[in-house]
């Protein structure tokens, strides 16, 4: 009996991994062109140098980068850590400014491609529904 196509195929995974990597390069070339664009005297990313409530947000948007990053190398732990980052931004902007800012959220996108990925690789092979 033929078992049917399921999402643990080798080439599907390739393909989801290498558009998670270029919509992470394709994001960090957006943020290097705003960073150089904007005026040095508006530019102040120094957590040390601001704020408690602003230092926090920094904090956590730099290490929604940095999980992107590691999510080269371990996808599951670079995915977890980007969502981690995202989700302490969003609650903390949250409680400081009493409104939601959704577009951070863009950079979850290749996070949830990298946990699909991980995921995929580590646990559907061992999950087998045809069993007898």
């Amino acid at each position: 009996m033929k078992k049917p196509f399921f999402f643990n195929s080798t080439n599907i995974l390739v393909g989801i991994r290498f558009i998670a990597r270029l919509m992470v390069v394709a994001l960090f070339i957006v943020f290097i062109t705003l960073f150089i664009t904007e005026p040095a005297s508006q530019r102040n990313l120094n957590p040390f140098g601001l704020a408690i409530y602003e230092s926090l947000l920094v904090v956590a948007f730099y290490a929604a980068l940095a999980g992107l990053i590691i999510a080269f190398s371990f996808e599951g732990l670079g995915g977890f850590m980007t969502i981690a980052g995202l989700t302490a931004f969003s609650i903390l902007y949250y409680m400081l400014k009493g409104a939601m800012l959704w577009n951070i959220w863009i950079l979850g996108l290749p996070a949830v491609l990298f946990l699909i990925c991980w995921w995929f690789t580590n646990y559907s092979a061992d999950y087998d529904v045809y069993r007898s």
